[in-house]
């Protein structure tokens, strides 16, 4: 891996509850159909082919759902006692696909 520079910094992050008679199960498989998924070892496999820059980022563009949005992880927060593990695995992976461009 060559030299690989990790910034971070801080967000403002806007918590939003929607109040719906739908059942909590409906809804997610309302949103899941609606947004694509992000599969970041598709994206490492054609960074370390070397694709050129376009065609990755084309492959990216086309993980999006009809929303136009993409899931990176999903996670139950308020069931799930091991989102440090995954967290930490996120930013591993992370780290990965800098390292892979370089």
């Amino acid at each position: 891996m060559k030299d690989a520079t990790r910034t971070s910094g801080i967000v403002a992050v806007e918590h939003i509850r929607v109040h719906t008679a739908r059942p909590f199960a409906e809804v997610v498989r309302s949103i899941e159909a609606e947004t694509g998924v992000f599969d970041a070892a598709a994206v490492q496999a054609r960074l370390q082919a070397k694709e050129p820059p376009g065609e990755v980022l084309g492959a990216i563009a086309a993980m999006a759902g009809r929303s136009g949005l993409m899931r990176f992880v999903a996670l139950d927060q308020f069931e799930d006692p091991g989102i440090d593990e995954v967290a930490r695995e996120l930013d591993e992976k992370m780290a990965a696909l800098v390292g892979a461009k370089g």
